[in-house]
């Protein structure tokens, strides 16, 4: 009977201390017209700034916060536009873990980022990215993709009728 009661305890406070399980999976999507379609704002930015937000006791709901100054826009919706500050600054964040989606910056760093409409739609301070998004360092960019994104790419219109 002993046995059963300390089983039984044991089983209640592992489901108390047991934080819910994230893990990271990606739909990669394959091409240029597919990645730059799908995304709200897409830009080449260079990493200016870099904090760490620590949002709890566990850590694993910390956060980086990057302030990204704005080189060139090549594809934002109009509220995109607005999300640009006036000194061609974005804030943007991700969590801290891999495992959780996160997609780490480097200060210095000169990228092509793009956000997805739903994160530039949220009246937060700060878009969120992740790895799942199209963020590349520039230089890694293929010459294919520079050049439609130099060249104003006219995503397709979806015509159902």
């Amino acid at each position: 009977m002993a046995f059963y009661h300390f089983t039984t305890l044991c089983m209640v406070v592992a489901a108390i201390y047991i934080q819910q399980s994230d893990a990271c999976s990606c739909n990669v999507v394959p091409n240029f017209p597919f990645r730059y379609c799908a995304y709200g704002l897409v830009f080449r930015g260079e990493v200016k700034n870099e904090t760490l937000d620590r949002m709890g006791n566990l850590g694993y709901e910390d956060k980086y916060v990057y302030t990204v100054k704005v080189k060139k826009t090549y594809k934002a919706t109009e509220l995109a536009n607005e999300r640009i500050s006036k000194d061609d600054t974005v804030q943007l964040e991700t969590p801290k873990y891999g495992s959780l989606c996160g997609r780490p910056l480097r200060v210095g760093g000169d990228y092509l980022i793009s956000v997805t409409r739903y994160e530039v739609a949220l009246n937060s301070a700060a878009m969120a990215i992740n790895m799942c998004e199209w963020i590349e360092e520039f230089d890694n960019v293929s010459l294919a993709d520079k050049y439609n994104l130099e060249n104003d790419f006219e995503c397709p219109t979806l015509d159902f009728d």
